[in-house]
């Protein structure tokens, strides 16, 4: 049992938006940078996802738009004026294991991940 906590706590330091120094949390900062295999395994999955789904499936969706910006604990819920989004998951270019957000584009992978 403790394996599967082992497992899960990984999942969050790199996968989590909530912790700063998580790898999603330094590609969305920086635009770019290089990133595990698994994070590549899991943004090509989005991709085949959201083609599948007529991009109904997007981990580009910006949860802290509508109003999820903390953590579920804190309650707060306020909805943020729009700013430049950009919601094209085919323009996300990745290179080996280097992957580049454009301008606009947030990942989020709460909705395959965790």
């Amino acid at each position: 049992m403790e394996n599967i906590f082992e497992i899960f706590h990984a999942l969050e330091l790199e996968f989590s938006r909530f912790i700063p120094n998580s790898s999603l949390s330094i590609v969305n900062k920086n635009r770019t940078g290089v990133v595990s295999d698994a994070f590549i395994d899991i943004l090509k999955k989005c991709k085949e996802i959201y083609t599948d789904t007529d991009s109904y499936f997007n981990p580009l969706i910006n949860l802290s738009q509508i109003g999820y910006s903390k953590d579920f604990h804190s309650n707060e819920f306020i909805k943020q004026e729009a700013i430049n989004v950009n919601l094209n998951l085919e323009k996300i270019e990745i290179k080996g294991n280097q992957i580049t957000l454009q301008e606009g584009q947030n990942l989020d992978f709460g909705g395959i991940v965790k």
